[in-house]
C-alpha cells in the first residue's frame, strides 16, 4: 500500500517536471538539427510594456532586431492563464539556406488545465513587436 502511494505521488510530481523536460528536449533537438549557434535574447516579460522612455521589452526588441538581421537567436516567454497555469513559449530566429530566415515557435500548453495540453510547433514567415510596446508578434504561421 505504501509503495503504491509513493509511486502515485512520484508520478504526479513528474507530470509538471517531465512535461517541461520533454518540451525543452524538443526545442533542443530542433536547435541541434539546424546546426546553427543561437544567442539568447533572454526572457520576454509576461505583460511586456514600454519603459518610461518608450523603449520596448529588451528581450522582445532583441528578438525582432535579430529577425531582421537573420541572426539566430532564442527568446523565451512564460504566460499565465486566467486560472494560473503556465504556458511556455520559445521563439527562435532560424536562418534558411537561401539567406532568408524564419521564426520557429514552440508553445507548451501541457500544464494548461483548460488548453490543448499539447506541445505545438509552428513556422512563421515574420516577426515584429506587438502593438503598444508588447512582446513578439509572429506572422504567417503554419
Amino acid at each position: 500500500m505504501k509503495l503504491s502511494a509513493i509511486w502515485i505521488l512520484g508520478a504526479a510530481a513528474c507530470v509538471a517536471g517531465c512535461a517541461t523536460a520533454s518540451f525543452e528536449a524538443r526545442v533542443q533537438r530542433f536547435i541541434d538539427e539546424t546546426g546553427a549557434t543561437f544567442s539568447d535574447c533572454g526572457a520576454i516579460a509576461q505583460d511586456p510594456t514600454c519603459d518610461a522612455d518608450g523603449n520596448p521589452d529588451p528581450a522582445a526588441a532583441c528578438f525582432v532586431n535579430a529577425f531582421f538581421k537573420c541572426t539566430p537567436v532564442r527568446a523565451d516567454q512564460t504566460l499565465t492563464t486566467v486560472e494560473g497555469d503556465p504556458i511556455s513559449i520559445v521563439y527562435l530566429v532560424v536562418p534558411d539556406q537561401d539567406g532568408s530566415c524564419h521564426v520557429e515557435t514552440f508553445y507548451d500548453a501541457t500544464q494548461d488545465s483548460f488548453g490543448s495540453g499539447e506541445i505545438e510547433q509552428s513556422s512563421c514567415e515574420g516577426a515584429r513587436l506587438a502593438e503598444l510596446c508588447g512582446g513578439v508578434a509572429t506572422e504567417k504561421c503554419q
